[in-house]
């Protein structure tokens, strides 16, 4: 009876466990933020009123011998969403900078997010940001120096601190550590070699991503997930990639007016250039190869699949990279609400 019992208990307890909340949001990366009726449509059918705004690059000076901002956004329109201000770090930075620079580093980046706020104040609409989002693909030789930089940061901006994780830094996790972070985001996504010839897909690869989760739930930071929605061309000569086309895909080739004579599609995805040519504005020579590279929705419903039944049960924010209309016109908004319902 008493083994009864706490069969039921258990069955009831695990059917009356609480889902994760989810909330859905957008990464913006371009330079200048000016969201289409369409994309504010499309957010607003998805219930996102926070996004990810990449505000500028740093990147190390060798002239100055000290990191530079770079690809400051401009153009900025008045917008009601909650804005993560988002700053994109050279690994290189890492390499080059000398542990008396740090706190310099982070007063620097803390009073170019304060110009961009302050002089271009329609970018957050008046309304305070709450969180700084820091993107650096660290390595185990610059782990010391940019771990001092966030903890630096976090101390002079008084701001809630995310950072991007890669796959590779939850795997080896001992050696690249954990980044001092109130949160990260694991970016699941450019997973593959793109130099490769023979890579299938650079950007997302169910096999390779499962290869790196399998202890996620162990992993001892809050995590919410990155997805990818964009798709490109991979330009090969030689059998080296030399270009990189975005927001290129097998529709665009094949309504070229000159598909026939021009484009030899060897297998799926993959064109052989018959003549010399231009392409979205970009150059082809005869002989150069081009390989497509997107995520189906089947892609991303089995990653999201994946994702969730191998890490734990926290509340998380899923966001897709990035907003843009070309990429979005690829799902329809109940298609990625769906990857939304996956990780619940």
């Amino acid at each position: 009876m008493i083994l009864s019992l706490v069969s039921v208990a258990s069955l009831f307890s695990n059917c009356t466990a609480k889902p994760r909340h989810v909330e859905a949001s957008f990464y913006h990366w371009k330079t200048n933020f000016q969201p289409t009726d369409f994309e504010k449509k499309y957010c607003n059918q998805l219930s996102i009123n926070r996004l990810y705004i990449r505000l500028f690059d740093v990147d190390w000076n060798e002239s100055n011998r000290f990191p530079y901002p770079l690809a400051v956004s401009d153009s900025v329109v008045k917008t009601d969403f909650e804005i993560v201000p988002t700053i994109f770090i050279t690994n290189k930075t890492f390499v080059k900078i000398s542990d008396n620079q740090i706190d310099s580093l982070a007063a620097l980046i803390l009073n170019k997010i304060g110009i961009c706020t302050e002089s271009l104040p329609r970018l957050l609409g008046g309304v305070n940001f709450n969180e700084i989002q820091i993107d650096c693909d660290w390595t185990e030789t610059t782990q010391k120096r940019f771990f001092s930089f966030l903890k630096a940061l976090k101390a002079i901006s008084n701001k809630k601190i995310s950072a991007t994780i890669r796959l590779h830094q939850v795997k080896f996790r001992i050696k690249t550590g954990i980044p001092p972070v109130d949160e990260g985001v694991l970016m699941v996504y450019n997973m593959g070699n793109l130099d490769d010839a023979t890579t299938q897909n650079s950007i997302l690869d169910i096999k390779i991503l499962k290869s790196y989760i399998g202890d996620l739930k162990n992993y001892p930071l809050k995590l919410n997930i990155a997805l990818p929605i964009f798709s490109w061309g991979v330009v090969l000569r030689d059998g080296e990639v030399v270009k990189l086309i975005n927001n290129l895909d097998v529709k665009q080739i094949q309504n070229t007016p000159q598909y026939k004579t021009v484009f030899n599609e060897k297998t799926d995805g993959h064109f052989e250039i018959l003549k010399n040519t231009y392409l979205n504005g970009f150059y082809l020579y005869k002989d150069d190869e081009i390989r497509i590279e997107n995520i189906p929705l089947s892609i991303l419903q089995e990653s999201a699949d994946v994702i969730a039944q191998n890490m734990g049960k926290q509340n998380l924010t899923v966001i897709f990279y990035h907003l843009d209309s070309v990429s979005l016109q690829r799902y329809h908004y109940e298609d990625l609400d769906n990857i939304i319902q996956r990780f619940k």
